[in-house]
């Protein structure tokens, strides 16, 4: 389940982006949130690595997602202060859009 769901975020459209990889999230969250899941997976050779890289790739993209929807809505205010509306900075470019996707670490991450 979780293999599929990293290919579908991996190979995904941009339409289809935002929604497969919050279904990586959820089966993210569903594999680690299993009972005893990190013991098990620490206990494996090379268990303890994985686990603190997943930890620091959840921690990347939460901090990623909230630093660019930050930079879309700075980029969106300065495109419509009458300056750049005058002087037709933006040019005919379309307010960039926000990236929403589900991105709530699992639950044993978020309390350790």
């Amino acid at each position: 389940m979780l293999a599929a769901a990293a290919h579908e975020a991996r190979t995904a459209g941009p339409d289809e982006r935002e929604h497969a990889e919050s279904d990586l999230s959820r089966a993210l969250r569903a594999a680690v949130d299993q009972e005893r899941f990190r013991e098990k997976l620490s206990e494996s050779p090379g268990g303890r690595s994985l686990l603190e890289e997943l930890d620091a790739a959840v921690a990347k993209v939460v901090y990623a997602r909230s630093f660019f929807n930050n930079a879309v809505g700075v980029t969106r205010t300065a495109q419509r202060r009458w300056l750049a509306r005058t002087l037709r900075l933006a040019g005919r470019t379309e307010f960039p859009q926000f990236f929403e996707i589900d991105d709530n670490p699992p639950e044993t991450m978020a309390t350790e």
